[in-house]
C-alpha cells in the first residue's frame, strides 16, 4: 500500500488546478480574479481528496464531470450554456495537454515527484501560452482579411 501525504495531495491539486484554471482563463479570454481561480482550484482539490477517501463513489464518470463543471462555474459563473461549453472545451483540452505533458516528463527520464510536478507546470504552461498567443494572432489575421 502507497502512502499518501494529505498535504501534499493538497498543495499539488491546488496548484495545478490554479495553474489550468488560470491558463484556462487566458486562452479563453476571460477576465477572472484570483480568488474565483483559487474557489475553483479548491473545488478541484476537494474532489481529490473525497476521491481518495471514497474512491468506489469518486470514480464514477459522472461524478468527475459534475466537479469539473462546478469548478468552472466557481470560477467563471458563466451566464450561457454557450459560454460554458467554451470554457469547459478549453478547460478539458488545457488539462489533456497538461496530462500528457506530465507523462512526457515522467517516462523521459528519471525524474522524481516533485521535479516531475514542476517540469509539467513550467512546460506546460509555457505550451499552452504560446499555443495561446498564437491563436490569438491567427484570429487577428483572419478578422483583418475578413474586413
Amino acid at each position: 500500500m502507497k502512502t499518501v501525504y494529505l498535504d501534499v495531495l493538497v498543495l499539488e491539486n491546488m496548484l495545478m488546478n490554479y495553474v489550468i484554471l488560470h491558463v484556462t482563463a487566458k486562452t479563453s479570454r476571460y477576465t477572472v480574479k484570483s480568488l474565483r481561480l483559487a474557489l475553483g482550484a479548491m473545488v478541484g482539490t476537494i474532489y481529490a481528496v473525497l476521491a481518495l477517501c471514497v474512491s468506489n463513489v469518486f470514480a464514477n464518470f459522472a461524478i468527475k464531470i459534475a466537479f469539473s463543471a462546478l469548478m468552472i462555474y466557481a470560477s467563471f459563473w458563466p451566464k450561457k450554456i454557450k459560454e460554458f461549453l467554451k470554457i469547459s472545451l478549453y478547460f478539458y483540452a488545457i488539462t489533456f495537454l497538461l496530462a500528457g505533458v506530465s507523462l512526457a516528463a515522467l517516462y523521459a527520464g528519471n525524474t522524481n515527484y516533485v521535479n516531475n510536478i514542476l517540469i509539467t507546470m513550467c512546460v506546460g504552461y509555457l505550451l499552452v501560452t504560446t499555443i495561446a498567443k498564437n491563436v490569438q494572432k491567427y484570429r487577428r489575421a483572419q478578422s483583418i482579411s475578413v474586413d
